[in-house]
């Protein structure tokens, strides 16, 4: 287990998967300059190799040998289980308990903030409600929403189902039917909001804080620590020591998540390969393609 810094502040722990330099980690959390602080007190700067967008991971190489690395158990974990997240000094950060069986945590659907009129099919509003999107966009009681984002939507449940599809803060384009005239729209879709959302928020945000990045992961396990969100990337051990997977994001209070192993394995692969580098990667790679191309060319001339 190693500590992660970007420009000198805590970001994240990194768990060690290969004695030569191979690290997995929290992505979102890394920017600017990133330095692994070993157990053995050693300072190493380092590079990323791959991000996978779904899981928030990122595959990061110091330049380093024969680092102890982590054993992984592949059996799938109970509820119940007692489970602890060791830190660099290998003690452990946390204890707790596997809280949830394993299931996705989708990213939340935004919200145009409009209720349909009872009693039809269609995509007539009835409703707009006070300072919600549709509002700020113009949205008018009696229009009728034909479409969204370019595809048809003639009934209401289309234009629900669509409109789910797209988190808060997205962009979309309405086509909507006002006095037998259609014209388009655009909103910004919000988040849900009420009594119950606040107080949950305000809870959530109480002690340590949350991750930034805390949702739209396809399958994690769910457990009961309160970890720091500066403090997710690292393993999630058993009771022998064996990692069952990698701790992702701080979801709520006592919710942390946590990548299971045996989906950890082939991932860990696709991400050492480069396959899944940067975007900046990615780009400086073709840029040094095309010189040396056009270097080549320049020299059969």
């Amino acid at each position: 287990v190693v500590r992660v810094t970007c420009d000198g502040k805590d970001a994240a722990i990194g768990t060690v998967i290969g004695p030569d330099g191979w690290i997995l980690t929290k992505a979102s959390e890394l920017k600017g300059k990133i330095v692994c602080k070993m157990h053995d007190k050693r300072e190493l700067e380092a590079k990323v190799v791959g991000i996978d967008q779904r899981f928030d991971l990122a595959m990061i190489k110091v330049d380093a040998v024969d680092l102890p690395r982590i054993e992984w158990n592949l059996a799938k974990q109970t509820v119940g289980q007692l489970v602890a997240s060791p830190g660099i000094d290998g003690e452990p950060l946390a204890m707790g308990v596997v809280s949830i069986p394993r299931r996705p945590i989708p990213p939340p659907s935004g919200i145009l903030g409009i209720l349909f009129k009872e009693g039809t099919e269609d995509g007539e509003i009835n409703r707009v409600l006070e300072k919600s999107p549709a509002a700020k966009a113009g949205l008018k009681v009696k229009d009728v929403i034909v479409g969204v984002n370019g595809k048809p939507a003639l009934k209401r449940t289309e234009v629900i189902a669509i409109v789910k599809k797209y988190p808060p803060g997205t962009a979309i384009t309405l086509k909507v039917k006002r006095d037998a005239k259609e014209m388009e729209i655009k909103a910004t879709l919000g988040k849900m909001e009420n009594a119950s959302t606040r107080k949950r928020d305000m809870q959530n945000a109480m002690g340590v804080g949350m991750s930034k990045r805390r949702d739209g992961f396809p399958i994690v396990l769910q457990h009961d620590m309160v970890l720091k969100p500066t403090d997710c990337g690292g393993p999630l051990v058993d009771l022998t020591g064996k990692a069952i997977g990698v701790n992702v994001a701080k979801g709520g209070r006592t919710e942390t998540y946590c990548v299971p192993s045996d989906v950890l394995v082939m991932l860990m692969y696709d991400l050492m390969s480069g396959r899944l580098a940067p975007p900046a990667v990615v780009k400086a790679r073709q840029k040094a393609a095309a010189e040396k191309k056009a270097a080549e060319a320049a020299a059969k001339k």
